[in-house]
């Protein structure tokens, strides 16, 4: 009867130890959370996703890529160039465009426009966004240098109107340091937010 209460508890301690692995590869638990929070979402980004796979993307495009912000505009039309390509998923988040990167990079588009970042900061700390930032940044850079990319500033948030849990100041210095980080790098930073 011992030996089986060892093996049951032994058993459970590796089923938790995979489901902390498992969660954390996920994002971590207020990134998990997010996901079940947003399953409205998850049938249109993943109909996205799927659709933005089997379109084409060549060396004359210019991919606007992030989150609803992007999504939302008609780009090519307010721009009035049949070039731009919208890339913009609803509720995505950092490591979320770094995952639907192949089918953009394969076509090794002139310009990227990356706007993304605000999904990710009610469930992560600043210093984890940038560094899920960076990895994105070198995976662009990488997989098509010589794409021009522009990273562009995160924008307020009236949390009257639709509270988030975010403050316009935690924006502010992630800008900041999104700002340097392009800097850093070469790229050019695009001020929205104080527009």
């Amino acid at each position: 009867m011992r030996r089986w209460l060892i093996l049951s508890l032994v058993l459970n301690a590796l089923l938790a130890g995979a489901g902390v692995w498992a969660v954390h590869r996920l994002g971590g638990l207020k990134l998990l959370l997010l996901r079940f929070q947003t399953r409205g979402l998850a049938a249109e980004y993943e109909h996205l996703r799927h659709q933005y796979d089997l379109l084409p993307v060549d060396s004359n495009a210019i991919v606007m890529l992030g989150n609803s912000l992007t999504a939302y505009g008609a780009w090519a039309e307010l721009l009035d160039d049949p070039r731009i390509l919208n890339r913009g998923i609803p509720g995505d988040y950092v490591l979320g465009v770094l995952q639907r990167l192949t089918p953009i990079l394969r076509g090794q588009p002139s310009k990227i426009f990356l706007l993304v970042g605000v999904n990710d900061l009610p469930y992560q700390d600043d210093n984890t966004l940038l560094e899920h930032y960076e990895r994105l940044l070198d995976a662009i850079q990488r997989g098509s240098p010589q794409t021009e990319l522009f990273v562009q500033s995160l924008l307020p948030v009236n949390n009257e109107v639709n509270y988030l849990g975010i403050a316009n100041e935690r924006i502010r210095r992630v800008n900041e340091r999104l700002r340097s980080l392009a800097e850093s790098r070469g790229l050019r930073f695009i001020d929205l937010h104080s527009a």
